[in-house]
């Protein structure tokens, strides 16, 4: 017989697709302790494996980017810690 763990912490993307002219929704189990610095360090580290010659290269559909994160506790849907990109950034 097995045994089903529930994690306790899960992490909710928003992906906005310049292509599809959609906002998508992903979920992903969260493990260690909930910041604000390990979430964004997530949330940039996911959107630059998908750039050009990345490892996630090939699940980019065009212009897509993660541009906001929450963790929340599964428990009773507290979100714990939320980050979003800013809107606009400057590359000089």
């Amino acid at each position: 017989m097995s045994r089903v763990i529930t994690p306790k912490y899960r992490v909710e993307m928003n992906c906005v697709s310049f292509v599809k002219q959609c906002r998508e929704t992903q979920s992903f189990a969260w493990q260690g302790k909930p910041s604000e610095k390990r979430l964004r360090e997530f949330v940039d580290g996911l959107n630059a494996s998908l750039n050009e010659g990345g490892p996630n290269e090939h699940l980019r559909d065009g212009q897509s980017d993660y541009t906001s994160a929450r963790i929340v506790r599964q428990s009773d849907d507290t979100v714990m810690v939320s980050y979003s990109k800013p809107m606009f950034e400057i590359i000089p």
